[in-house]
């Protein structure tokens, strides 16, 4: 999370906007989010925590139907595959996340950008300057607000995740122009491993 030292008494923003307050946010490092949420992530994500832990991606995936998680909003994530739609997830163990150990993200470095971007939700105007920001809606962290948050970071956060996400969109969609394709050949749709081939994780799967 983002983290720093008490806030200064001037604004942190050039103008007054609805939630700079949230810019006082401090996480307390409670690990809730780790053990009560799921992560969806990219292919950009599986490429980084597979080079940074040098596991294969099949290692730290877990792949829900569209009952196991509320993606309401963001449909197009989901990918068809033999087992039906699916969507890309970090793998829960008995503690929460895969890589949450001792309380702590033992991969914090190469954390998913939904992560990275975590609990921060800014508007944007035309210059990406923040004009409204919230924290989600399902935050249910321990956060305190006496901390300090630089709005460029919380942009730059926020731009990578949602960059990441449009171009991983694609792709799922090439993918799954794909499969109707082959059902429309009689032909049942491909694997997780196939679908990682195509991602091209290969080398790591």
């Amino acid at each position: 999370m983002l983290r720093g030292a008490l806030v200064p008494r001037r604004s942190l923003l050039p103008v007054a906007v609805d939630g700079e307050r949230y810019l006082r946010f401090r996480c307390t490092q409670c690990g809730d989010c780790c053990r009560q949420h799921r992560a969806p992530i990219t292919d950009a994500d599986v490429r980084r925590l597979a080079e940074h832990t040098g596991r294969p991606p099949q290692s730290f995936l877990e792949w829900l139907g569209p009952d196991d998680i509320d993606m309401t909003g963001e449909p197009e994530s989901f990918v068809t595959l033999r087992e039906g739609r699916r969507l890309m997830t970090l793998a829960f163990e008995r503690e929460g996340c895969v890589f949450l150990q001792n309380d702590t993200c033992s991969v914090h470095s190469a954390r998913p950008s939904g992560c990275r971007a975590f609990p921060f939700m800014p508007e944007l105007d035309d210059q990406k300057k923040i004009r409204r920001l919230s924290l989600l809606h399902e935050s249910t962290c321990r956060y305190e607000l006496d901390g300090s948050v630089e709005p460029s970071a919380v942009v730059d956060s926020y731009t990578t995740q949602t960059t990441e996400l449009v171009a991983y969109v694609q792709r799922v969609g090439v993918w799954n122009r794909r499969q109707r394709l082959r059902r429309h050949l009689r032909r049942l749709p491909e694997s997780q491993q196939a679908y990682l081939r195509f991602l091209g994780l290969e080398r790591t799967a």
